[in-house]
């Protein structure tokens, strides 16, 4: 057995010295409050995870995330794939992942994956004091999970497999038990992105019932077998902190300031997308060759933006659609007819979801700050 878990440890160490972040991913902070990468669902070898809880630092570190949720699997009576491993202890695999990452600024969460059928599902439980919390019925696991102060959420509710009285089909259903544990405050968020999947009906219920919006990798495998790091990021929860602690998180998922970075989407509330957004595009410079308006438009975030111009205004180098990519910038040569000493540009950004299948839209003020003489200096 110790040779095993010792071959497991250097293959996930190889695996994730070969990460490497892509590019710029840093996400500004918002007014008052510092923006947070965190990721609430990890799985090591003490569920069914296939790595030791060490590596999850690791990889968690060389991603430049702030803070993890070690939430392996947790139901009555069984102790997973591993219970030699586990020693009936579980809270090994965060003491673990605590100790890896105490000379580190990464922030590790004690949680649990309370697993059971449809319904309820599988509940993430994180803030936990004690993660053997398991009773024998799973309402009770949940009372005593609230008891320690916990957050509560419920995972992939669009994933029905492998229970056998449910047909994957996608779509999530809502039953009398989830009403009761939102009554109860048993409730507190929904994963309605969970690895590479996406549930819109589940973002509907957040928006509805006031539950804070959740995504997580969910990884059990190595992160660098699951997502090429080099091109692409795991899914990440971006909490929006008073401060970086384990206290400012849980703050911040109890009142509902988060948003979700999936693939190349934000997904959050209005008013939240948009301080990210204006924090994020900054107009540099405004100047005039004769009256064609000369913008040069810097992102200053690790996100990549989809822009359709929704003003009044075309422009001459470029169409009604922008990408505008992480760490970069670029010049919209904006035809105004005149010099003007200020304007703006109006926007839908296309992958910024307020709602299922709605767009923030946003505006940037340009103000003129020069001008061009020289004709041959615009191409």
């Amino acid at each position: 057995m110790k040779n095993k878990y010792s071959l497991l440890l250097v293959l996930g160490i190889l695996i994730s010295f070969t990460i490497r972040a892509q590019g710029n991913n840093d996400i500004p902070d918002i007014p008052g409050y510092k923006t947070l990468k965190c990721d609430f669902h990890i799985h090591t070898v003490f569920s069914d995870g296939k790595v030791w809880p060490e590596i999850r630092v690791t990889e968690a570190i060389n991603e430049g995330l702030d803070a993890i949720a070690i939430t392996d699997h947790l139901k009555y009576g069984k102790l997973g794939k591993y219970p030699e491993v586990q020693e009936k202890n579980r809270n090994r695999s965060y003491e673990i992942a605590l100790e890896a990452a105490s000379k580190s600024e990464l922030i590790v969460i004690r949680g649990a994956e309370i697993t059971q059928g449809m319904p309820p599902g599988h509940i993430n439980a994180i803030f936990l004091t004690d993660a053997n919390i398991a009773q024998k019925e799973y309402m009770d696991t949940f009372y005593e999970a609230r008891k320690q102060g916990a957050f509560i959420f419920w995972n992939h509710p669009h994933w029905k497999s492998p229970d056998k009285d449910f047909k994957q089909d996608g779509i999530p259903e809502w039953y009398d038990v989830h009403s009761e544990m939102l009554k109860k405050k048993l409730l507190m968020g929904i994963e309605i992105v969970n690895g590479r999947s996406y549930s819109k009906e589940a973002h509907q219920w957040c928006i509805e019932k006031n539950l804070t919006l959740i995504a997580n990798s969910d990884i059990h495998i190595p992160i660098g077998m699951e997502y090429d790091l080099t091109l692409e990021h795991r899914p990440t929860t971006l909490v929006f902190a008073k401060e970086k602690s384990e206290n400012g998180i849980k703050e911040a998922l109890m009142n509902q300031r988060t948003a979700l970075w999936f693939e190349d989407n934000i997904i959050g509330n209005e008013t939240l997308l948009t301080h990210l957004f204006q924090e994020s595009i900054k107009i540099i410079k405004t100047e005039y060759l004769e009256n064609l308006a000369v913008v040069t438009i810097s992102n200053e975030s690790g996100i990549d933006y989809l822009l359709e111009n929704t003003g009044e205004y075309s422009f001459y180098n470029k169409t009604n659609f922008v990408e505008l990519n992480a760490a970069s910038q670029l010049t919209l040569m904006v035809k105004t007819g005149q010099v003007m000493d200020q304007f703006h540009l109006k926007w839908s950004v296309k992958n910024m979801l307020v709602a299922p299948d709605t767009y923030l839209t946003a505006e940037l003020l340009c103000k003129k700050s020069g001008i061009i003489t020289d004709k041959k200096e615009i191409k």
